[in-house]
């Protein structure tokens, strides 16, 4: 039986993350964006034996006890994301972003086609992986952590990116870019990566 829509939390990804890495001749880089920071670094506590590297870009990096919708409100108004109406909460308990407010968050400094491209994939998401508390120990302390902020993000301010870094004991550099390096800065975000791999 599938979880409801909005139920499905971080502590649910063990299962789901289990192949990652497996036969693998190393193990992974973990790349968590945005709110996938969080994620990322459950995951480690998890499984940071298994994991090389995390390399979070423009992420939410949670501390231990805290949830991403908590360190998120920690950027206060230079965040576009905390703006009124830009999360839209359903009653199946699922978040989307409007395009309006997904524009002025994510997608500052990309091509209009890239931006029609990217509206067209928001999705909604659950609620509770993102208001989940992080179980965060030794474990994730160990793992090695880089934290690529982009100057231009207008969703994780970069004051907040590296508080973000120092918390989370993560190598911080700046990409020039919008909160979607992917879109804005393809060339640069992946010479970076490279680095990384």
């Amino acid at each position: 039986m599938q979880p409801a829509a909005g139920t499905a939390g971080l502590f649910a990804l063990g299962p789901v993350a289990t192949p990652i890495g497996a036969g693998a001749p190393e193990p992974p880089v973990l790349v968590g964006h945005s709110m996938g920071g969080a994620s990322t670094s459950q995951f480690a506590e998890r499984r940071g034996g298994d994991v090389k590297e995390i390399v979070y870009l423009s992420a939410v990096v949670p501390q231990n006890g805290a949830s991403a919708v908590s360190t998120l409100l920690e950027a206060g108004p230079d965040s576009a994301l905390l703006a009124d109406g830009a999360f839209v909460v359903a009653e199946d308990q699922t978040v989307t972003i409007p395009p309006e407010h997904a524009r002025a968050g994510f997608y500052g400094r990309c091509e209009e086609a890239d931006v029609q491209a990217a509206l067209r994939r928001i999705c909604c998401e659950p609620i509770r992986p993102l208001a989940e508390a992080l179980q965060l120990g030794p474990s994730f302390a160990a793992v090695k952590k880089t934290y690529v902020g982009a100057i231009h993000d207008r969703a994780v301010p970069p004051a907040l990116q590296q508080v973000l870094a120092e918390r989370a004991g993560a190598a911080f550099q700046m990409i020039d870019s919008d909160h979607s390096p992917f879109y804005s800065a393809r060339a640069d975000l992946i010479r970076i990566l490279l680095d990384h791999g």
